[in-house]
């Protein structure tokens, strides 16, 4: 007789469980509980969502702000290359500026932020253009740009 005894799981019992669990809220309760996991699963995706959408979109502002950098950063190699190549540079820039000049261009070439991460390239790259700055403003003080 203890083998036809209603089981508390619904899906556990036979006939008189299934009776049971729809009379006692049994078939309800476990209803609502794996809704309830649904119900969770669905928040979790949907925060994962959400982290992914901002991490693709830190990945593209970081992209364009390196993009931005970079494209300084050419622009103040060149500048800085043109004012050591043209001939009236060469004969009135003190040897120390010429010197530094080169050692910026060879310490700011393209293939030295190649390897690193994203948030090192912005900051080495921010780091150069600072650099060429103040490598201008001295090259511009001695009308060499």
């Amino acid at each position: 007789m203890a083998a036809c005894a209603p089981k508390a799981d619904p899906a556990a019992g036979g006939l008189l469980s299934g009776v049971a669990g729809v009379a006692g809220g049994g078939y309800q309760a476990r209803v609502d509980e794996r809704q309830a996991t649904v119900d969770d699963l669905g928040e979790t995706e949907a925060a994962a969502a959400r982290q992914a959408a901002e991490a693709e979109a830190q990945v593209a502002a970081n992209a364009a702000r390196i993009e931005a950098l970079e494209l300084d950063l050419a622009r103040s190699r060149a500048a800085i290359r043109r004012a050591l190549e043209a001939p009236a540079t060469i004969a009135e820039l003190p040897p120390a500026e010429a010197q530094a000049a080169a050692d910026f261009l060879r310490q700011t070439s393209a293939d030295r932020y190649a390897g690193l991460t994203p948030d090192a390239r912005i900051a080495a790259l921010s780091e150069a253009i600072s650099g060429a700055a103040e490598l201008a403003d001295r090259l511009a003080a001695i009308g060499a740009l």
